[in-house]
């Protein structure tokens, strides 16, 4: 048994390939030849990730102006409930943090960071050793808080 490749025209595109199979004299058409079954496989795969890209682009934008409204919402509220803040005067704290994120002028990963390292402390209440520590953090990048 022996397998041949022969071209359908002068050009080696996409479907210009047809392999002849022999068997005993006797030749069937395979399609497609076994070496352009991954390049199919790939250029499908690639259309349906641009299709996908391409029509989640709306919905993805629309998703984000969203998420940066409710933003500084989910942080306040992330830092008050993570770090166990009842007092007035702790919870306008926190929200002074969160709207200093949105405003850029503090970053996002320095409050997680901080944040994460207070409630891993184990202590019953981890907002004082929070509110210390983004201060002095805060202080070194020139933020008052």
């Amino acid at each position: 048994m022996r397998a041949e490749e022969k071209p359908l025209g002068a050009s080696r595109g996409f479907l210009a390939w047809r392999s002849a199979l022999t068997v005993g004299g006797a030749a069937a058409t395979v399609w497609p030849p076994s070496g352009e079954l991954p390049v199919l496989r790939q250029t499908l795969l690639r259309l349906l990730v641009m299709a996908a890209i391409l029509g989640a682009s709306p919905w993805l934008a629309e998703r984000q102006a969203c998420s940066r409204a409710d933003e500084v919402t989910d942080l306040t509220n992330r830092l008050t409930t993570g770090l166990r803040v009842k007092a007035p005067d702790d919870v306008a704290f926190c929200e002074r943090v969160a709207w200093l994120v949105r405003e850029g002028r503090l970053p996002a990963r320095l409050v997680d960071s901080t944040y994460v390292w207070a409630i891993d402390r184990g202590k019953k209440h981890p907002f004082p050793a929070f509110q210390h520590v983004i201060r002095l953090k805060a202080a070194k990048l020139g933020v008052l808080l």
